[in-house]
């Protein structure tokens, strides 16, 4: 039975192929940054929710900037401009008030790990797993398909399955 929460990095890194669809997976929880606000925090510093949402939106940015030719090959180069840590997410100024006092993220909000509400449950012999359903596109083999994924998981076997 596949762990919920080790779930997500195999199917964003297992690559999506062009003889197989990988819908998103049934259950499990999907990691999310979460954003609590503290209003009253807001409303002394006279600020509203839209003034957080406008700051971290203008923050936390991947941006396309282009590409790098190198030798015969071209590569697609980006910028990403978010902020590697939580604790610097929460350090992102938010406005400079009159007196010169700045205003950051961590003074009206909280930002974590969380995971959206889960809608969906699956069950695998009585206890909870994941679904995740693959479909054959195009002419591909079948049975090459099935011994793909069995080479994908093959090397991560051991982090992935509950140990009985």
């Amino acid at each position: 039975m596949l762990k919920q929460k080790r779930f997500e990095p195999l199917v964003s890194s297992s690559g999506r192929s062009s003889l197989a669809a990988i819908p998103y997976p049934y259950a499990g929880k999907w990691r999310s940054l979460q954003v609590d606000l503290n209003y009253k925090a807001l409303q002394g510093y006279g600020l509203t929710p839209y003034d957080v949402v406008n700051t971290i939106n203008a923050q936390n940015l991947l941006l396309p900037s282009g590409t790098e030719k190198i030798d015969q090959f071209e590569y697609q180069v980006g910028l990403n401009a978010s902020p590697p840590t939580l604790e610097e997410l929460n350090a992102i100024p938010i406005k400079t008030l009159s007196d010169g006092t700045t205003v950051y993220i961590r003074d009206v909000a909280h930002v974590y790990n969380g995971s959206i509400p889960q809608t969906n449950i699956v069950r695998f012999n009585g206890k909870r797993a994941v679904l995740l359903a693959i479909q054959k596109t195009g002419n591909a083999s079948t049975l090459g398909i099935v011994q793909g994924i069995k080479n994908k998981t093959r090397n991560t076997y051991s982090c992935l399955w509950l140990k009985q």
